[in-house]
């Protein structure tokens, strides 16, 4: 009696391991983007949930605008926004709420205890095009610092917008940002 595998044996079980890969390999590889679609949409409840917060607190936004040049413009929304969450202090280059962070450039505003790097809050709510309310956009990088310096090349990227209108609506701007929070 021979020892070994017939070629047909080796064929069936090469047929099963091929079946096998074809089925799991997809699913594995949307993994990151399943968990980029997560991230995105937690960042982004955090944000609604805070800028919400932040309109109905009449003792810090007496007007219920966010952009409150009375109590010292955007820094004053972006240091009560910073407050509003867990964020670690000093950690990781923070550089704070100065305004003078351009969008994923250098450091970030902050970095929450979730690892997410917050980037943007500019000087001052501006109009942007044709829409007549004022509005910044914050960038946040979903994963930290993970995937290396501002990951942003193609399906792989890690970093996203959301744009905070002074009234307190909370829009995504991206394609994909938009795509994640309708799924």
């Amino acid at each position: 009696m021979k020892k070994g595998f017939s070629l047909a044996e080796l064929m069936v079980a090469m047929v099963v391991a091929g079946t096998i890969a074809a089925l799991t390999i997809p699913v594995l590889m949307g993994g990151v983007q399943n968990n980029y679609d997560v991230l995105f949409k937690a960042a982004f409840r955090t944000v609604e949930q805070v800028v919400h917060e932040q309109t109905n607190d009449l003792s810090e936004f007496p007007n219920g605008l966010l952009d409150n040049n009375a109590v010292g413009g955007n820094q004053h929304f972006c240091q009560d926004f910073r407050a509003r969450v867990n964020t670690l202090d000093g950690a990781g280059g923070v550089v704070g709420c100065d305004g003078t962070n351009s969008v994923v450039a250098g450091s970030p505003s902050f970095v929450t205890t979730n690892g997410m790097r917050w980037y943007g809050f500019e000087d001052a709510f501006d109009v942007e095009g044709t829409d007549t309310s004022k509005s910044i956009r914050v960038s946040v990088d979903i994963d930290g610092a993970s995937r290396g310096p501002n990951s942003t090349a193609g399906a792989n990227r890690d970093i996203f917008e959301i744009k905070i209108f002074e009234t307190g609506r909370v829009t995504a701007t991206g394609a994909l940002e938009t795509t994640f929070l309708t799924q």
